[in-house]
Protein backbone atom coordinates (compact mmCIF):
# COMPACT_ATOMS: atom_id res chain seq x y z
CA UNK A 1 0.00 0.00 0.00
CA UNK A 2 1.40 3.04 -1.20
CA UNK A 3 2.19 5.75 1.56
CA UNK A 4 -0.09 8.74 1.67
CA UNK A 5 1.89 12.32 1.51
CA UNK A 6 1.32 14.57 3.62
CA UNK A 7 1.83 18.40 2.92
CA UNK A 8 3.07 19.28 6.36
CA UNK A 9 5.59 16.75 6.48
CA UNK A 10 7.01 17.95 2.94
CA UNK A 11 7.04 21.31 4.20
CA UNK A 12 8.64 20.41 7.33
CA UNK A 13 11.36 18.58 5.31
CA UNK A 14 11.87 21.57 3.59
CA UNK A 15 11.87 23.87 6.20
CA UNK A 16 14.52 21.89 7.99
CA UNK A 17 16.36 21.51 4.84
CA UNK A 18 16.59 25.22 4.00
CA UNK A 19 18.10 25.99 7.62
CA UNK A 20 20.47 23.08 7.73
CA UNK A 21 21.79 24.05 4.20
CA UNK A 22 21.97 27.47 4.94
CA UNK A 23 24.04 26.92 8.30
CA UNK A 24 26.10 24.17 7.07
CA UNK A 25 26.12 24.48 2.68
CA UNK A 26 25.19 21.43 0.68
CA UNK A 27 27.70 19.05 1.11
CA UNK A 28 27.83 19.03 4.71
CA UNK A 29 24.21 18.85 5.45
CA UNK A 30 23.32 14.93 5.26
CA UNK A 31 19.41 13.54 4.85
CA UNK A 32 20.07 11.79 8.44
CA UNK A 33 20.80 15.41 9.59
CA UNK A 34 17.31 16.82 7.66
CA UNK A 35 14.85 14.24 8.78
CA UNK A 36 16.36 15.14 12.56
CA UNK A 37 15.44 18.36 12.12
CA UNK A 38 12.19 17.74 10.88
CA UNK A 39 11.59 15.17 13.04
CA UNK A 40 10.88 12.19 10.71
CA UNK A 41 12.49 8.99 9.63
CA UNK A 42 15.46 9.06 6.83
CA UNK A 43 13.38 6.68 4.90
CA UNK A 44 10.50 9.22 5.09
CA UNK A 45 12.10 11.62 3.75
CA UNK A 46 12.71 9.72 0.87
CA UNK A 47 9.15 9.06 0.42
CA UNK A 48 8.79 12.74 -0.29
CA UNK A 49 12.58 13.50 -2.37
CA UNK A 50 14.34 10.76 -4.50
CA UNK A 51 17.38 12.79 -3.30
CA UNK A 52 19.22 15.41 -1.50
CA UNK A 53 19.51 17.25 -4.77
CA UNK A 54 15.47 17.25 -5.44
CA UNK A 55 15.42 19.03 -1.90
CA UNK A 56 17.99 21.65 -2.60
CA UNK A 57 16.04 22.16 -6.28
CA UNK A 58 12.72 22.41 -4.81
CA UNK A 59 13.74 25.51 -2.31
CA UNK A 60 16.17 27.35 -4.71
CA UNK A 61 13.71 27.31 -7.60
CA UNK A 62 10.64 28.55 -4.97
CA UNK A 63 13.50 31.49 -3.67
CA UNK A 64 15.44 32.24 -7.04
CA UNK A 65 12.17 32.92 -8.60
CA UNK A 66 11.13 34.90 -5.51
CA UNK A 67 14.10 37.36 -5.83
CA UNK A 68 13.72 37.52 -9.54
CA UNK A 69 9.75 38.19 -9.41
CA UNK A 70 10.55 41.23 -6.56
CA UNK A 71 13.17 42.45 -9.10
CA UNK A 72 11.14 43.05 -11.71
CA UNK A 73 8.44 44.70 -9.63
CA UNK A 74 11.57 46.94 -8.10
CA UNK A 75 12.72 48.08 -11.86
CA UNK A 76 9.22 48.56 -13.17
CA UNK A 77 9.30 51.44 -10.72
CA UNK A 78 12.60 53.08 -11.61
CA UNK A 79 11.89 55.47 -14.54
CA UNK A 80 15.66 56.28 -15.89
CA UNK A 81 17.28 52.77 -18.24
CA UNK A 82 20.64 53.41 -16.05
CA UNK A 83 18.60 53.18 -12.71
CA UNK A 84 16.86 50.37 -14.04
CA UNK A 85 20.18 48.43 -15.16
CA UNK A 86 21.93 49.51 -12.00
CA UNK A 87 19.51 47.43 -10.04
CA UNK A 88 19.27 44.24 -12.30
CA UNK A 89 23.37 43.85 -12.36
CA UNK A 90 23.41 45.03 -8.47
CA UNK A 91 20.74 42.20 -7.48
CA UNK A 92 21.97 39.43 -9.29
CA UNK A 93 25.75 40.02 -8.49
CA UNK A 94 25.42 41.88 -5.04
CA UNK A 95 22.15 41.07 -3.18
CA UNK A 96 20.57 38.02 -4.27
CA UNK A 97 24.76 35.89 -3.72
CA UNK A 98 24.06 37.35 -0.08
CA UNK A 99 21.29 36.71 0.58
CA UNK A 100 20.45 33.80 3.24
CA UNK A 101 23.76 33.25 4.20
CA UNK A 102 24.77 32.98 0.82
CA UNK A 103 22.06 30.58 -0.08
CA UNK A 104 23.19 30.77 -4.11
CA UNK A 105 26.21 29.49 -3.30
CA UNK A 106 24.64 25.88 -1.92
CA UNK A 107 22.80 25.59 -5.13
CA UNK A 108 26.22 25.62 -6.97
CA UNK A 109 27.29 22.79 -4.58
CA UNK A 110 24.49 21.05 -5.50
CA UNK A 111 24.97 21.40 -9.30
CA UNK A 112 28.52 20.54 -8.82
CA UNK A 113 28.37 17.29 -7.15
CA UNK A 114 25.42 16.23 -9.67
CA UNK A 115 25.41 12.50 -10.35
CA UNK A 116 24.14 10.53 -12.74
CA UNK A 117 21.25 9.34 -10.42
CA UNK A 118 19.93 12.92 -10.38
CA UNK A 119 18.24 14.19 -13.32
CA UNK A 120 18.53 18.49 -14.04
CA UNK A 121 15.46 20.05 -16.10
CA UNK A 122 17.06 23.66 -17.13
CA UNK A 123 13.44 24.94 -16.40
CA UNK A 124 14.12 27.58 -14.05
CA UNK A 125 17.06 28.44 -16.01
CA UNK A 126 15.34 28.99 -18.88
CA UNK A 127 12.51 30.90 -17.36
CA UNK A 128 15.66 33.12 -15.86
CA UNK A 129 17.30 34.14 -19.01
CA UNK A 130 13.45 35.34 -20.16
CA UNK A 131 12.43 36.91 -16.85
CA UNK A 132 16.15 39.24 -17.04
CA UNK A 133 16.34 39.43 -20.73
CA UNK A 134 12.85 40.94 -20.46
CA UNK A 135 14.41 43.44 -17.79
CA UNK A 136 17.82 44.16 -19.69
CA UNK A 137 15.38 44.79 -23.10
CA UNK A 138 13.37 47.86 -21.23
CA UNK A 139 16.92 48.93 -20.49
CA UNK A 140 18.59 48.35 -23.51
CA UNK A 141 16.16 49.20 -26.65
CA UNK A 142 19.57 50.12 -28.62
CA UNK A 143 21.07 46.95 -28.18
CA UNK A 144 19.66 45.93 -31.56
CA UNK A 145 22.75 43.61 -31.89
CA UNK A 146 22.40 41.58 -29.22
CA UNK A 147 19.83 39.25 -28.11
CA UNK A 148 18.48 40.28 -24.41
CA UNK A 149 18.45 36.77 -23.65
CA UNK A 150 22.36 36.27 -24.78
CA UNK A 151 22.75 39.09 -22.24
CA UNK A 152 20.82 37.57 -19.51
CA UNK A 153 22.49 34.23 -20.00
CA UNK A 154 25.96 36.36 -19.57
CA UNK A 155 24.56 38.07 -16.64
CA UNK A 156 23.45 34.86 -14.82
CA UNK A 157 27.16 33.56 -15.58
CA UNK A 158 28.57 36.34 -13.54
CA UNK A 159 26.10 35.24 -10.83
CA UNK A 160 27.08 32.14 -10.70
CA UNK A 161 30.46 33.21 -10.11
CA UNK A 162 29.61 35.70 -7.48
CA UNK A 163 27.54 33.32 -5.80
CA UNK A 164 31.01 30.73 -5.99
CA UNK A 165 32.82 33.78 -5.30
CA UNK A 166 30.69 34.28 -2.23
CA UNK A 167 32.23 31.23 -0.52
CA UNK A 168 35.92 31.53 -1.39
CA UNK A 169 35.71 35.10 0.03
CA UNK A 170 32.45 36.67 2.00
CA UNK A 171 33.02 40.09 0.38
CA UNK A 172 33.57 38.83 -3.04
CA UNK A 173 30.38 39.86 -4.41
CA UNK A 174 30.69 42.57 -6.93
CA UNK A 175 31.15 45.67 -5.74
CA UNK A 176 29.04 49.17 -7.23
CA UNK A 177 31.94 50.67 -9.27
CA UNK A 178 32.48 47.71 -11.19
CA UNK A 179 28.37 47.78 -12.15
CA UNK A 180 28.80 51.19 -12.88
CA UNK A 181 31.49 50.45 -15.35
CA UNK A 182 29.29 47.76 -16.89
CA UNK A 183 26.34 49.85 -17.55
CA UNK A 184 28.65 52.91 -18.66
CA UNK A 185 29.81 49.81 -21.10
CA UNK A 186 26.01 48.73 -21.76
CA UNK A 187 24.14 52.05 -21.71
CA UNK A 188 26.94 54.82 -21.73
CA UNK A 189 26.19 58.31 -20.85
CA UNK A 190 24.59 60.77 -23.02
CA UNK A 191 27.85 62.69 -23.96
CA UNK A 192 29.80 59.70 -24.84
CA UNK A 193 27.05 58.48 -27.45
CA UNK A 194 26.83 62.39 -28.84
CA UNK A 195 30.32 62.18 -29.11
CA UNK A 196 30.50 58.58 -30.83
CA UNK A 197 28.13 59.34 -33.07
CA UNK A 198 29.69 62.87 -34.44
CA UNK A 199 32.97 60.84 -34.67
CA UNK A 200 31.72 58.41 -36.92
CA UNK A 201 30.14 60.81 -39.22
CA UNK A 202 33.26 62.95 -39.79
Amino acid sequence: MAQVKKAAVRDAILDAAFRLFRAHGYAATTITMIAGEAGCSTANVYVYFPSKFRIAFTLYDSWFRARVEALRAHVHALPAPRDRLFAILHALWCEIPRADNGFANCFMEAISTLGPEDSYEPTLLRWAEAQIGALLRDCLPEAELVAPVRLARVALMAFDGFAIGRKLSPDGACDHATIEQMVDLLLPPRPARRQAKASSQA
